[in-house]
């Protein structure tokens, strides 16, 4: 599976089990992320073609200074992540997921060769596991998607934060459990654990799968 694209979104159409609606989402979900990228990599050529000697010089002052003080280097634009097929008013909705390393009882890997590609719920909190459904279940059971515990080293969870990617992600978000797309970046998250019937709902719908109860 091509995890650059969104060839596991759009397959779950072509296996019959979403919308056709989903693929009119396309131009909606991707333009802006791959016009922020576009721009981006317009804004790190322009230096490179001035024309102009004056400011020729004052470039290559600040890029000696930078060689000095790498600080002084402004943070990189982060163009914008896909989002027309989105968890709606997710303030996480677009980020780039996490691909880190974890461990099972067999095996040692990255999360997706270990745990499952697809659509993810990712959660390091076994109440968010507890909060889901039977309908829930039956839903992501019939997309392929994977229910991913993972804890420290040392707990019963069935995935081990090896090198605390995990931790140290969720502590960033905010968050007690993910729903992540088959392209890397989030559908959405659930701020608590009451949250995520809410969020794998939400993806039902944009889906356009039902589930009977």
């Amino acid at each position: 599976m091509q995890r650059s694209s969104r060839r596991g979104l759009d397959n779950v159409v072509l296996r019959g089990i979403a919308s056709d609606a989903v693929l009119d989402s396309y131009e909606g979900d991707r333009k802006p992320n791959m016009q922020g990228w576009i721009d981006h990599s317009r804004e790190i050529g322009l230096p490179c073609i001035i024309m102009d000697q004056e400011a020729a010089a004052e470039r290559d002052t600040f890029l000696f200074a930078v060689q000095q003080n790498p600080s002084l280097l402004p943070p990189a634009s982060v163009p914008p992540g896909p989002t027309a097929f989105s968890n709606p008013g997710d303030p996480t909705a677009g980020l780039p997921a996490v691909q880190g390393q974890i461990a099972s009882s067999t095996t040692q890997g990255l999360l997706d060769s270990v745990a499952g590609a697809g659509f993810q719920v990712i959660t390091m909190d076994p109440a968010v596991i507890d909060a889901l459904t039977d309908t829930d279940r039956a839903f992501l059971d019939q997309i392929g998607a994977p229910i991913i515990l993972i804890g420290a080293p040392g707990s019963d969870a069935p995935f081990t934060d090896t090198d605390g990617t995990y931790a140290a992600w969720f502590e960033r978000l905010g968050r007690a459990a993910v729903l992540t797309r088959p392209d890397y970046y989030l559908f959405g998250s659930a701020e608590n654990p009451g949250d995520v019937h809410a969020l794998v709902e939400s993806l039902s719908t944009a889906l356009g799968v039902t589930i009977p109860a």
